[in-house]
């Protein structure tokens, strides 16, 4: 085998909970805690971790073994697999060839010497996948994208570092000792019940669940064997998008835009003037209320209509 999963043969078996009254995915992923106050938590921007004590909790949504199933099957394109390690991102000549599809040998000899594989935009390839993440789609109105992370017994995938949109882990196999550089909450996966944590390292274990928002500095190593989780990022607007789509909307529907600067030689006199008309118009435009508020509902509601109207449900590569 390519990738050799940790022993769990001895571990009490409680799987993701079936389906109950309508419940979706994610609101199971969320159990105990819930969609509701899964999303409230994560407004606020507060990091959380659900600790289960159930290493086969995501045992019905995701098998290790898929993984050697996936890469011997069909050498995925690099854009959907890479490499890396603490150092950073392995040179992708070391292990593509010459059709720019991953090499299944070189792989296999840069796992053994630590390296670590993400596999990318895996919600276009996994119909469950695909389910989480149109949910919490609908759910957050944020785009979201699913990615497979795989390393070997005592690595580190990345670098200490802050990702610029948040993450939500599912640990699927094997154990990480994390260290999140903020304070966060620990939830107890039967009660739902939660708690201030009182240090920044703590151990992932198979069936847990971490939430961690964006610009939060974190690192994370494999503990004994090796380790498979699922990684949802979900990206919001920034206020930058807004204010680029307002400015586009006044270039497109303020004449004065279109002016000229005056030419070279003209006198002072006319450059205040030209100066001064764009400063009104600019204010006047980006003090209008109204315009911010229909720019951020069309960029909210953009998502929902061009990726929720058409509920894409890939063909599953990975069998149960």
């Amino acid at each position: 085998m390519l990738l050799r999963p940790s022993d769990t043969s001895s571990a009490k078996v409680v799987p993701l909970p079936d389906p109950a009254d309508g419940a979706g995915l994610l609101s199971r992923v969320f159990s105990p805690v819930g969609e509701k106050d899964s999303w409230g938590r994560i407004a606020s921007g507060q990091a959380f971790l659900i600790s289960r004590a159930a290493p086969n909790f995501y045992t019905n949504f995701f098998r290790i073994a898929a993984l050697d199933e996936f890469l011997a099957m069909r050498p995925p394109h690099f854009s959907r697999l890479s490499l890396h390690s603490a150092k950073g991102e392995i040179s992708r000549a070391l292990y593509t060839k010459a059709d720019d599809r991953v090499d299944y040998r070189q792989i296999a000899q840069l796992l053994e010497t630590g390296a670590s594989i993400i596999l990318s935009q895996m919600q276009e390839m996994i119909a469950d996948l695909a389910d989480l993440c149109r949910e919490s789609e609908a759910l957050f109105e944020r785009r979201c994208q699913a990615n497979i992370y795989w390393s070997p017994p005592d690595a580190q995938c990345l670098p200490e570092h802050a990702d610029d949109h948040d993450v939500i882990i599912l640990q699927l196999a094997g154990t990480k000792k994390w260290t999140l550089r903020a304070d966060f909450e620990v939830i107890d996966g039967n009660t739902g019940q939660g708690e201030p944590a009182q240090v920044e390292e703590f151990i992932l274990e198979a069936g847990d669940l971490l939430y961690c928002p964006r610009g939060i500095v974190h690192r994370a190593r494999t503990l004994g064997g090796s380790s498979l989780h699922v990684s949802l990022g979900i990206e919001g607007i920034p206020w930058r998008a807004v204010v680029k789509k307002v400015l586009e909307d006044i270039f497109a529907s303020t004449p004065v835009m279109n002016d000229y600067i005056p030419l070279a030689g003209s006198s002072d006199a006319a450059f205040e003037v030209a100066l001064n008309g764009l400063r009104v118009s600019l204010v006047q435009q980006l003090g209008d209320r109204s315009r911010l508020i229909n720019v951020l509902e069309d960029l909210r509601s953009e998502l929902p209509s061009k990726r929720l109207g058409q509920p894409l449900r890939p063909s599953s590569l990975f069998s149960k």
